[in-house]
């Protein structure tokens, strides 16, 4: 799987077919490819980046970010980058929306991100070799700290 920007030119020319897009709406540049979920309803794989601040920001903080980080992201002309850059529509969302983003991401990804990092604490032990495929440089406790807390800590 590509991010959009990455291989929309080469699909626009021609010279890559595209089969489908992973997010819930066709791509604004390939409108043409019918989306995964067309053919297997329910799936969903988007690619989302979040503002985020330190636990303890004052909500005062929070809130001025979010409007000024919104008044950018309506711009016309950033929503158009955004778009030739194969991002897709901005993600804006309330404080509790991207919550439950997170949560339902957490919830689906979970697993896998578990199994994936089974090597990372068998390296603690010893009995790994590190690669770049079973987490590079990832320590057990910043992981299982991820993986335990970070859902929970969304309502501090």
């Amino acid at each position: 799987m590509f991010g959009g920007g990455s291989v929309a030119p080469l699909v626009q020319a021609g010279k890559l077919k595209g089969l489908a897009v992973s997010a819930q709406r066709r791509s604004r540049l390939l409108p043409d490819l019918p989306t995964i979920a067309e053919v297997y309803p329910g799936y969903e794989v988007t690619i989302w980046q979040g503002l985020f601040a330190p636990i303890g920001t004052p909500l005062a903080i929070v809130a001025r970010l979010r409007e000024e980080a919104n008044a950018v992201l309506a711009q016309p002309d950033i929503v158009a980058k955004l778009a030739a850059a194969g991002s897709g529509d901005p993600y804006v969302t309330t404080l509790a929306e991207l919550a439950a983003r997170i949560r339902s991401d957490h919830a689906r990804y979970g697993k896998l991100i578990k199994d994936r990092l089974c090597c990372v604490r068998q390296r603690a032990s010893g009995s790994c070799v590190p690669s770049p495929a079973c987490g590079g440089g990832l320590g057990r406790g910043h992981v299982q700290w991820q993986l335990q807390s970070f859902p929970e800590r969304l309502a501090d």
